[in-house]
């Protein structure tokens, strides 16, 4: 699935829908408007749809959907998906490893490597006409 960045920061509506533990001074997506992001993985819980991105370094970030546009619908096969009453997500099975994010913010190498070659195969998958 790709998407399009169409909004920084969400409205003050949108912020609403994300509750209280969202703080509009405190929280920095680092999106870059108008690029096309691909998702890496998709979720809904809270009542919110979000997604995972990789970001430029290399980092997953779950962001707010309505701060994008779908520029391609097409779910991707490396993902399975899961709920547990209060959430479902889509993602591939990596993310659903309980210490995933964390082996990648202490840039665990076989983590760090498990993300680049997802990465890669879902790009070939999503940009490939």
């Amino acid at each position: 699935m790709r998407i399009r960045c169409m909004a920084l920061a969400p409205t003050k509506e949108q912020a609403k829908q994300l509750g209280a533990s969202f703080n509009t001074e405190r929280t920095d997506y680092d999106l870059d408007l108008l690029r096309e992001y691909l998702a890496i993985g998709l979720g809904y819980w809270q009542g919110v749809a979000w997604v995972e991105i990789v970001t430029d370094g290399g980092w997953l970030l779950s962001v707010p959907l309505f701060l994008f546009e779908i520029t391609d619908p097409k779910a991707s096969k490396y993902w399975e998906i899961r709920t547990d009453g209060a959430s479902t997500t889509l993602w591939p099975p990596s993310l659903y490893e309980p210490d995933f994010n964390s082996q990648l913010a202490d840039d665990v190498p076989s983590a760090v490597e498990t993300l680049r070659e997802l990465r890669a195969l879902m790009e070939a998958e999503a940009f490939t006409v």
